[in-house]
Parts: C-alpha cells; structure tokens; sequence
C-alpha cells in the first residue's frame, strides 16, 4: 500500500513539448495575483533564461516553470503557486472559442495534477478534443494532441494516449522549426515511454526512452535529456539492475539541477530513494532516507503539497523498514493530512490502509481492522479494484491473526489434562 513518489509523467507531462526553449522560472508576487488567478504577460528570454517584469511585479523562483518560445516576445501564462506554460500561437489564438477551449481544458488538466483528480483529466481531455476541431494548424494540432495525450496518460487510458503521442510526432514533420520539431519529437517519445512502461512493455519503453535520449542530446535539449534518463532509470529499476538506475537517476538529477528545474530535480531524487530502498544494501536504507528527506526538502520549498505528501509516505516506509513504528505513523499522519486537505480519496484510502498495518504490527488488530474497512469502503467507492483486493488480502490476514489469538486464549483457558 506503498504511495509511490513522483512519477516520470508529474514531470514529463507537465513538462512535455509545448515548444519549449528558454528555462526561465517566475512567480507572481501576492500583491500581484491571487493564489488560482492567473495572467499573462509578454517578456523576451533572457540570456540568462530568467525573466523579471518590468514593473517587478514577476520575481525569479523555482515555485512555477516557465515554458518559453522562439519569438522574442514571448508570451508567457502565469498561474500563482502551480506550474506555467507557453503553448504556440494557442494563447493568443484569433478564435477566441479555440483560446478558451484550450485555456480552460489546462486549467482542468492542472487541477487533475494537483488533485490527481480523474475527473478532472477527463473535463480536459472534452477541452482538449474541442479545441482540436478548431486548431489553424499543425503546430497547434501537436500540441493540442500531446496535451490531450498527457490526460489521457494520467487516467490510465493507454491506447488513447498513446495514439495521440503517435499523433504529435506525425505533425511535427509539418512544423517549419527543425529545433522546434526535434523537441516535439522527443517529448512525444518521452511520454510514450512512459505509456509502455505503465502497460509493462519495458522493452518498448526503454526503446523509446533511449529514442528520445539521442533526439534530446543531438538538439541540446536537456530538459528532454533529464526526463529520458529519468525514465531510462526507471526501465533499469525494473528489469532488477539497480546499480544502472542508481546511475541514472543521478545523472537526470544533475542536470534538473543545473537547470534550476526543481520539481524534476525532486522526482528524480525520489526515484533514486526508492532503488536505494529496495535494493537494501549496506547503507541503502541511509541512502534512500536522505533522497527523500531532499525530495521533501524541495517539495516544501515549493509548496507543492502533493510531492510533499509523497515524500513523507516514502519516509515512512524507510522508518518501517528499521522497526521505528511510531516515527512511521507519525509520517503517514502527516501525509494523510495532505491528502485529506486535497480532496484526493485514492491516497486517503492508502493512508488509512498504511495506518492500519501500523497498528497490526503494533499488535492493534481491533484497530487495524476499523481502519482497512474504511479504506476498503473508499477503494470500492472509487472503483479502485487493485488497491481494494489488497485491503481485502490484509483483512483476511488480520481475521486469521484474530482467529489465531481466539484460539490461543482458549487453550490457555482451558488447557489440556
């Protein structure tokens, strides 16, 4: 019942292709913009791809990602406290029924992210297909497909997400820009990674991961680079060969950093504490703890309460796996919080189960039990088959422990002779 850390898609998706170029990071400053408002400005990359307004209202920060373009005045959407992106021409589309399909099936998609809200992703996959029916041209179409293909990606709908991902790198053979193209191309590649390597065709995955590897590093694009490494760790990790994911993970999360890129710098370091964790080698329990505790460090610095609530679940499992029960619950109940504040039913349900195995293996089987039943209930609730056959299985286990202890009370009530 393990809540996994950040997965390549929370920084492959979120970072997919949308023309990207400079690396510059913003926040709006509070008195400018109001946490969920959003605005837009236009202001050339600088050479040092970060980006001051004018009138300093935009202050340079790791909080949002700021995905520039080619032109020199760049049009930049700004979204308090989460993540921005610039999306050729859609922005500032002459249709105004096209602008606001798109804008608001990416407020969707990034509410689904925050919250991993389902229902969310598939408002913005209904945006997303609108605005495709009126897009100018292919530029626009890629997008809009490799957009509607990350939503699709974060619902488990493989097949469709991958025939849009397909569909992005036919239409960047008609985009003018070979750099822009080339950057479509690997950001397509890098989600479709992902999409084979969640459907368990690793060959395929790692195929693709490595694909879009030499595009990124032919073309310079190290955001690109990061993310495939990252995902070339993952393929390593689950063919059994830790020592190679070890590599790299540290490799993508070197160059996050040097990009200022600290949301990919955590996911990477995420991934590197869950090799370290399961490989359990002399000091890898350390190791792991110490790349959740970055993880959580940069999570919090970015006030991103999700990675945050992540990170803490993965501490957790560290402080379970040395037998430090009570610093175990003490994590998990501050990941439930999270959760909870969120909205977010799958990872309360998760908590609740992580809890009552705590409380088993604290001896508490009347306890353990309350808490598995109610996140049965929610599994249930949500259609989360898998996770509620596991609450299912450990129930079970824990009516044979209570069995077991009846039976154990009553012969030493009434023993033999």
């Amino acid at each position: 019942m393990h809540i996994p850390v950040l997965s390549l898609l929370a920084t492959a998706a979120k970072a997919a292709w949308n023309k990207l170029r400079g690396r510059p990071t913003l926040q709006a400053a509070e008195s400018a913009i109001a946490a969920g408002e959003s605005q837009t400005i236009n202001a050339p990359v600088a050479a040092g791809k970060s980006v001051v307004a004018a009138d300093g209202s935009l202050v340079a920060t790791d909080q949002a990602t700021i995905f520039a373009g080619l032109s020199q005045g760049t049009t930049i959407i700004v979204q308090a406290g989460g993540i921005a992106v610039f999306v050729d021409g859609l922005p500032q589309a002459k249709d105004p029924a096209l602008r606001a399909a798109f804008l608001e099936g990416q407020h969707l998609q990034d509410k689904g992210y925050e919250a991993q809200s389902a229902e969310r992703h598939q408002e913005a996959i209904d945006r997303f297909t609108g605005a495709l029916k009126l897009a100018a041209n292919d530029s626009q179409r890629a997008a809009l497909h490799n957009l509607r293909g990350n939503s699709y990606l974060a619902v488990s709908q493989y097949k469709d997400a991958e025939a849009d991902y397909l569909e992005t790198v036919n239409l960047a053979d008609s985009i003018s820009s070979t750099q822009d193209a080339a950057e479509a191309r690997a950001f397509a590649f890098i989600n479709l990674g992902t999409v084979y390597k969640n459907r368990g065709e690793f060959a395929k995955a790692d195929e693709h991961y490595n694909k879009a590897l030499e595009m990124a590093r032919q073309n310079n694009n190290q955001l690109g680079e990061a993310a495939a490494l990252d995902g070339i760790g993952l393929i390593y990790r689950r063919r059994g060969d830790p020592d190679k994911a070890e590599e790299k993970h540290l490799e993508s999360a070197a160059i996050y950093r040097v990009l200022g890129e600290r949301r990919g710098e955590a996911a990477a370091l995420g991934n590197l504490g869950i090799v370290y964790a399961e490989r359990g080698g002399p000091g890898d329990l350390d190791n792991a703890e110490e790349s959740f505790q970055a993880a959580l460090h940069i999570a919090r610095e970015l006030r991103n309460r999700l990675a945050e609530a992540a990170q803490l679940s993965n501490l957790a499992g560290i402080c379970r796996a040395r037998g430090e029960l009570d610093d175990a619950e003490g994590y998990v109940k501050q990941s439930l919080d999270i959760w909870e504040e969120s909205g977010n039913l799958l990872n309360q349900a998760s908590g609740l189960c992580n809890l009552g195995i705590l409380a088993a293996e604290h001896g508490n089987v009347d306890a353990a039990q309350e808490r598995m039943h109610k996140a049965l209930a929610v599994f249930d609730e949500i259609g989360a088959a898998a996770e509620a056959q596991k609450a299912r299985w450990w129930l079970e286990h824990l009516e044979e422990i209570e069995r077991q202890l009846r039976e154990g009370g009553e012969e030493e009530s009434h023993p033999e002779g």
